[in-house]
């Protein structure tokens, strides 16, 4: 890696953590999402290892921002990669950076909320998830690959970290997963990542994985009967760990994990060692070897009875290969052992070295007769040179689960079994009238995922921003009438643009058909943690005591956070500037930022900024409290009487649209309102779901046209 290091001349100046960490982590950084130049940079200008996580933070810094910008201009799939890169850096700067908690801890939450942010725009996209353990929950990142035959239930793949590894670092071995039709469930136990300030280190990891695949017994959308575990570096421990005790476990792959640990810590780098310590919450060497000891494979392995893959490295510092080797020999089921020659810890150095036989009851290989070439590999030489970057891993998992429980390709492909009506035979266009980012967008993709499972063909989210979801509604409204193309109609675009613009090129009421309402969602006021208001009362006071001073943005003219915002000031006699923004997306960025002071906005939009801390949440606009943010009150809790102001969400359809179609979608909408999956997502982002019938709808809409356009009159807002 001397590559690496710009100037010979400065080594003998770094800090030696810096220059160990420069040595051995260059192939784990890159391989796993890293720009080769940006370690480069990072490294060279870094001297010292106090400054190491404040260098990596800075640069990780500086791809979140490029995800804001492309994600604001409409660029998603561009914003979910920046956003990875940015997840990745923040997360190798706070990785092993223990000897400053605070700074470590702002990396993680800032590596965390990139990867949350990037979860919808990826390609396939990803979905936070929350498994309960021990009172308290563990979370994960779900993903699942694009099948041509979407309700088809994919094999899982449960990844385990590592000692410091955490999900946030999983985004290229995920993809290896999912491009062939495994999907992949990444998460953080007990010790790791988000789970490392509840819960110590589990030497005993069947317990986390028991409650990781009792929450997968829950989910529709995977085939249950064909899930795997994955396990790196303490993870390659891990995941063997649990097969001893999960028979739902119907394949393993442990890289580089140890067999026994020992409470010696002699000859282990410092840094390990200390971070060990730290997640193990030992207050001392002494106590964290006893912990260690507790790690072992000993006298259990032998129920270890599914196929397993088990990876080391001859080279690797950390854990010897003959840990390895202990294990495969004790393991009662299918084995393959592959042992790198030259390979370092997890073989970052090597991945082009990997051969993947395919493993038999009756044979086991060890690494040496595996670069003989004396295994039957289900793969030819040339498919494996097709692939670039691919790891041994992958295949492993795809070929026990193949062989224990058929392909999935198979189960893709196999004919729908549905009801056997023509539609739909082909994809459906889910119009929505405001950028990426915001609380309609969130909800309609949440709601396509679930209309594609249901009915068995794609929905693709089309974003068409501007002029308060004008352009969207129109292009909507002037669609053909034959069920391929819908719209997440809201407040705004079906209630209020008739009092907000003189030449809508739409009518609310003639150019669609209801389909079905979706959910409810109250506002939230949030402010910039800047304006001197902890409350809703001291905003208030604030913004009477200077009129004209604040300001605050909305998705648009006639969006429902610029109605719910001139409705407070009417309800509080507070003059407030209104600054329209082009969606909520790029007018969170400001708010955020100090740009602006004010917001009310959906939720579902703001709750992870409100959570971590970079905007304040004062009150509530509906009748009740959000059981997401329970502590927030309502404005009328805070002497606002008798406010209630929700934004809601519905599914309309071109005027025209036969009505067999719109009863088949509404049967499915209401299906999928009822569903706990979706019923506890929507709570958890402060929806409300709500869902009638065609007719119901269309009775709520003219009523909502008749309630805010008396609003609007109040406040003094002409048509345009």
């Amino acid at each position: 890696m001397s590559a690496v290091i710009q100037n010979k001349n400065d080594k003998a100046e770094k800090d030696p953590r810096v220059e160990a960490a420069i040595s051995h982590w260059a192939p784990r950084f890159v391989a796993n999402g890293v720009p080769l130049a940006d370690f480069q940079e990072v490294t060279a200008g870094c001297q010292r290892w106090e400054d190491w996580c404040s260098a990596w933070s800075a640069r990780a810094a500086i791809h979140e921002e490029l995800g804001n910008k492309a994600l604001a201009g409409g660029y998603n799939y561009s914003a979910g990669q920046h956003f990875t890169r940015a997840a990745v850096c923040y997360h190798f700067g706070k990785f092993l950076f223990v000897n400053d908690l605070a700074q470590m801890k702002e990396a993680h939450r800032r590596a965390v909320e990139c990867r949350n942010k990037a979860l919808p725009y990826l390609q396939p996209p990803g979905e936070r998830v929350a498994i309960p353990y021990e009172d308290k929950q563990l979370y994960g990142n779900l993903r699942k690959p694009v099948t041509a035959n979407a309700t088809a239930k994919p094999p899982i793949v449960v990844m385990c970290m590592g000692l410091d590894s955490a999900k946030e670092e999983m985004d290229d071995y995920e993809n290896r997963f999912l491009a062939r039709g495994l999907a992949t469930l990444s998460f953080d136990g007990p010790g790791q990542g988000e789970a490392e300030y509840d819960f110590p280190l589990c030497p005993e990891y069947e317990k986390p994985v028991k409650a990781v695949f009792d929450f997968l017994e829950t989910r529709t959308d995977i085939d249950k009967a064909r899930a795997g575990i994955w396990g790196v570096s303490l993870g390659g421990y891990y995941a063997p760990r649990a097969a001893c005790f999960e028979k739902r476990i119907k394949a393993c792959v442990a890289l580089s994990g140890p067999y026994q640990r020992s409470a010696d810590f002699t000859g282990r780098p410092q840094m390990n060692v200390e971070t060990f310590r730290v997640r193990s919450k030992s207050a001392n060497l002494e106590e964290a070897g006893k912990v260690a000891l507790r790690f072992s494979l000993a006298g259990i392995a032998k129920n270890i009875s599914c196929p397993i893959y088990i990876v080391a490295g001859t080279k690797d510092r950390l854990t010897p290969h003959t840990e390895a080797e202990k294990l495969a020999a004790e393991v009662s089921g299918p084995c393959v052992l592959s042992v790198i020659e030259g390979g370092n810890h997890v073989v970052n150095n090597l991945w082009y070295r990997y051969l993947v036989p395919l493993p038999r009851p009756d044979r086991r290989l060890d690494g040496a007769a595996a670069r003989r070439g004396e295994a039957m590999s289900v793969f030819s030489l040339s498919r494996l040179r097709e692939r670039v970057r691919v790891r041994v891993l992958l295949f492993a998992v795809l070929a026990f689960l193949a062989a224990t429980a058929g392909t999935f390709d198979a189960c893709a492909q196999a004919p729908s079994t549905g009801s056997g009506q023509a539609y739909p035979s082909r994809p459906i266009r889910l119009i929505v009238p405001f950028p990426p980012g915001g609380s309609t967008d969130i909800l309609a993709r949440a709601l396509a995922q679930k209309i594609t499972e249901g009915l068995g063909q794609a929905v693709v989210i089309d974003n068409r921003p501007g002029a308060g979801g004008s352009i969207g509604s129109e292009a909507a409204a002037k669609a053909a009438p034959d069920g391929y193309t819908l719209m997440m109609g809201h407040l705004g675009t079906l209630a209020v643009n008739p009092a907000i613009y003189k030449n809508l090129p739409y009518d609310p009421v003639k150019s669609f058909a209801p389909v079905a309402l979706m959910a409810m969602v109250p506002s939230v006021l949030v402010v910039n943690p800047q304006v001197p208001a902890a409350s809703a009362s001291e905003l208030i006071a604030y913004a009477r005591a200077n009129p004209g001073k604040l300001t605050y943005g909305s998705a648009g003219s006639g969006s429902t956070s610029h109605l719910t915002t001139e409705y407070f000031k009417l309800a509080t006699g507070t003059d407030i500037l209104h600054v329209p923004y082009k969606g909520i997306g790029p007018m969170l960025t400001d708010l955020i930022s100090g740009q602006i002071s004010i917001g009310i906005n959906g939720a579902p939009a703001v709750m992870q900024y409100v959570n971590s801390g970079r905007l304040r949440a004062l009150a509530v606009t509906g009748a009740k409290r959000l059981p997401s943010l329970p502590q927030i009150p309502t404005l009328a809790e805070a002497g606002v009487k008798g406010f209630d102001a929700s934004g809601w969400y519905g599914i309309v359809a071109p005027a025209g649209t036969p009505g067999s179609i719109v009863a088949k979608l509404n049967v499915e909408i209401r299906r999928i309102m009822q569903t706990p999956e979706l019923r506890a997502r929507l709570d958890t982002e402060g929806a409300i779901p709500a869902a009638g019938s065609p007719e119901e709808f269309a009775a709520f809409i003219a009523s909502e046209i008749a309630r805010w356009g008396a609003v609007l009159k109040r406040a003094g807002i002409e048509p345009q």
